[in-house]
């Protein structure tokens, strides 16, 4: 009983690791990687408007400093 249970875990594993493991096809990791890159470059784009933002408002409230 416990070789079968552990023969059905360890094959459950195996099906995990073709999935989402280094055995992806390379349709899907290419697939895979498109997506990263996109995710990445939104990111970067995100935190470029992001400082601009937060220089803006610091650029506003500092010049209220500066006069006094």
């Amino acid at each position: 009983m416990f070789f079968k249970c552990l023969k059905l875990l360890l094959l459950i594993c195996d099906c995990v690791t073709l999935q989402t493991g280094p055995f992806l096809c390379r349709s899907n990791r290419t697939r895979h990687l498109n997506d990263l890159k996109k995710e990445n470059f939104s990111l970067k784009l995100r935190i470029y408007f992001l400082e601009e933002k937060i220089q803006q408002k610091f650029d506003q409230s500092g010049d209220g400093i500066r006069g006094e």
